[in-house]
């Protein structure tokens, strides 16, 4: 990424949305992924699953679109945890992109990032429907209370996605899944690799 997109990138945004369709259209491994999690967490009341797709198969698009279409435009929150700041980036241009699709249920979309480099979790207010957090930082004690307010502050549900949820055994990130799925929040993990080669 060039300098200049770095310095015009902003961690915290407020879409107007409008009746637009999207600006990209699913393929049709998406489309029948999209329908299981349709299936899984909203039919059958699922409360975690996995979504294994190749690299570059576009996972993070497949679950912005369906997040904005079924929890985010029906009033829910999302937690979006990933180990890189690149890949929250990623999942925050790809929520920019696609963010009509929450329309017209939704009028506008409140996103924000939060790591050592971006915002942090005191930023966080009940308006922001999306927030994209480091794992290094959500694991942090100093901000479990956060993420407890922002669960709490969430009448219409959290939903938490953990990008790469290979990396989900390390003892800290397990930890605070395990926390959240206590509190009852849907848990959805994305990756390429479901077994973790690092042992």
């Amino acid at each position: 990424m060039s300098d200049e997109k770095k310095a015009a990138w902003e961690p915290d945004v407020r879409l107007k949305l409008r009746g637009q369709p999207s600006p990209v259209t699913l393929h049709n491994h998406q489309l029948a992924a999209h329908d299981r999690l349709t299936a899984y967490f909203l039919n059958d009341k699922k409360r975690a699953g996995l979504v294994v797709v190749p690299t570059g198969g576009g996972k993070t698009l497949l679950a912005a679109h369906w997040l904005l279409n079924n929890h985010i435009a029906n009033g829910g929150r999302v937690l979006w945890l990933a180990h890189r700041r690149s890949l929250l980036r990623q999942a925050f241009s790809t929520f920019v992109r696609v963010a009509n699709v929450a329309h017209p249920r939704k009028e506008s979309l409140n996103l924000i990032a939060i790591s050592s480099e971006f915002a942090r979790w005191s930023s966080v207010s009940p308006e922001h429907e999306v927030v994209f957090s480091s794992m290094q930082t959500a694991v942090l004690d100093a901000n479990t209370g956060f993420i407890a307010e922002m669960k709490d502050g969430s009448p219409g549900g959290l939903f938490v996605v953990l990008d790469e949820a290979h990396h989900a055994p390390a003892p800290r990130s397990y930890d605070l899944l395990k926390k959240l799925k206590k509190w009852g929040c849907p848990l959805l993990g994305l990756t390429a690799t479901p077994v973790r080669a690092d042992y």
